[in-house]
């Protein structure tokens, strides 16, 4: 889902239908509007090679932060309100909630293998 305020169900000729939602905490970046990932982990070797004691104090006080990318920072998202669907329709959204995560599994291993 790349807009945080709509959760669409896609069904197999193409039409949507958009589903109930209640608002929840980023899981991107954990309700703070932002974050550092984009810097990847430091490691202490990293932290001793590269950062002095400013910068790093900068980093650690979100100096480096950006803006989340999902929730636009907002702090929170859209999800599903699982309790008002059916069943039929419940199992479709975990179908293409798997099917999503399957797909977005296989795009980061390509992207690792330099595709």
């Amino acid at each position: 889902m790349t807009d945080s305020t709509k959760c669409l169900l896609y069904d197999d000729d193409g039409d949507t239908t958009e589903l109930p939602t209640v608002w929840d905490v980023c899981h991107n970046c954990g309700g703070d509007g932002s974050h550092s990932k984009h810097l990847g982990a430091i490691t202490q070797e990293d932290r001793d090679r590269d950062w002095d004691d400013e910068s790093f104090m900068h980093y650690l006080s979100g100096g480096y932060d950006m803006e989340c990318e999902v929730c636009k920072g907002r702090r929170v998202v859209a999800v599903v309100d699982r309790s008002r669907l059916d069943a039929e329709t419940l199992a479709a959204w975990d179908e293409q909630c798997v099917a999503d995560a399957d797909y977005e599994a296989l795009c980061a291993m390509e992207r690792r293998m330099g595709a």
